[in-house]
């Protein structure tokens, strides 16, 4: 990618800080185009208030690496092929923003606000983005890998060919967002909101969390291999082909959901809820059912179990029927 049409100075001042330690550049210390970018951000400040008034402001392959911009004004920009690794924009206004191939690799975006934008391929790898604002956001193959991504907001967004592996979700809330082919493997969920939310395609392979939200989701050939979601909601939910292999999903409330043709082999669901559940065709051997709830006698018979599966009441596999394995034995799910 080509910078060309970028000057970068650093003025006396710069140099004087430099000397001193700090690494950040202000808007005042950075020329592009030929003026002080504070001069570009402050006619975009005008446009946005009156469009007759000053400029919108568009960036083109710029290098603005370690810019402090904190509560910069920069709502409904333009950034094309922009560098911004390491910068600070904690708090800026970003809504509406459309950024294609934008690089905030490291940077600090606590409680900044990008709602209603439009990104693609645009880079956060390692990003610190507390609390920060996605919601109806258009994402499209970007990169959040290891990024921290505690309560931020992703309502109503739509996120596709994104990787997201290694974030930090706690309490980061997705409702009715729409997925695809997106990678939250690792991810750690705790607290975690995501109902309603519409994913296709989507891995969350190894991700760790106690009390994530999926209720009433629609998750279709997605891939949970090897998560660790203890007490999670799944009620309502359709997991219809979705794999959950080797799973510990201890606790989590699974009452109402469709898991017809899903894999939960080797899966733990001790302990869990599963009143109303559809398991057409579930694969369970292997499975880990000690103290299950509320299965009855025709959920387990259109499920696959074997003799590796442990039934609710302890008891291991195949089920059988009229043999009661579907209930909790009254010692804690533990046969004699």
């Amino acid at each position: 990618m080509r910078h060309s049409t970028l000057t970068l100075k650093r003025t006396a001042a710069r140099s004087d800080k430099h000397s001193e330690g700090s690494d950040t550049l202000t808007p005042a210390e950075i020329t592009v185009y030929s003026q002080p970018l504070a001069d570009l951000l402050e006619a975009h400040a005008a446009w946005i208030q009156d469009p007759h008034g000053g400029h919108r402001c568009r960036l083109r392959n710029v290098t603005l690496n370690e810019v402090e911009m904190r509560r910069a004004r920069l709502s409904r920009s333009y950034f094309e092929g922009v560098m911004l690794v390491e910068a600070d924009l904690s708090e800026a206004d970003l809504t509406g923003v459309e950024m294609t191939s934008v690089d905030f690799g490291g940077a600090l975006l606590s409680g900044a606000d990008f709602t209603g934008s439009q990104l693609h391929h645009v880079e956060f790898p390692g990003g610190y983005l507390y609390e920060a604002c996605f919601m109806e956001a258009r994402i499209d193959g970007s990169n959040f890998r290891q990024a921290r991504l505690e309560k931020a907001a992703f309502q109503n967004a739509a996120v596709t060919h994104t990787d997201l592996a290694g974030t930090t979700l706690t309490a980061a809330s997705f409702h009715d967002a729409k997925l695809a082919v997106c990678d939250f493997s690792g991810a750690r969920m705790d607290g975690a909101q995501l109902p309603r939310v519409r994913a296709g395609q989507c891995r969350w392979t190894g991700a760790l969390g106690r009390d994530v939200n999926f209720s009433y989701a629609r998750l279709s050939h997605c891939d949970f291999s090897g998560a660790e979601l203890y007490d999670a909601r799944f009620n309502n939910a359709c997991l219809e082909f979705t794999r959950l292999v080797n799973a510990d999903l201890n606790g989590a409330d699974f009452r109402t959901a469709s898991l017809s043709g899903s894999d939960l082999s080797d899966a733990t669901l001790r302990y869990a809820k599963m009143a109303g559940a559809t398991l057409l065709g579930t694969d369970l051997c292997g499975a880990d059912l000690t103290g299950a709830r509320d299965l009855t006698p025709l959920q387990l018979q259109q499920a696959r179990t074997d003799n590796l599966t442990i039934l609710p009441n302890g008891c291991r596999g195949p089920y059988t029927r009229f043999s009661g394995a579907e209930k909790p034995s009254l010692n804690g799910g533990l046969a004699r």
